[in-house]
């Protein structure tokens, strides 16, 4: 009865196979989840910056609205004042 027995190089060299493709495996995947948080990093930082500035949008908006109101009203009171004044001439 014969046995096939692997020489203690062959049995080595097989481990050290196993590892470097545990090693490349590792790495590959390391990249694949670094560049997954890098892509979900810049995609947050790019809805915050759009939801800032759609919030100023706003704001510049508001803000020009009353002006608009203000602006409307002033020349409505001096309308009316001309419109008194034309009377009494």
């Amino acid at each position: 009865m014969a046995v096939n027995r692997i020489s203690a190089w062959k049995h080595a060299e097989a481990w050290r196979n196993q590892r470097r493709a545990m090693t490349q495996r590792f790495l590959d995947e390391s990249t694949t989840v670094t560049n997954a948080f890098a892509t979900a990093w810049s995609n947050q930082g790019a809805g915050i910056a759009k939801l800032a500035g759609e919030a100023a949008l706003k704001r510049v908006q508001a803000a020009t609205k009353a002006k608009l109101a203000q602006t409307t009203a002033e020349i409505d009171k001096a309308t009316a004042l001309q419109t008194q004044l034309s009377k009494l001439v």
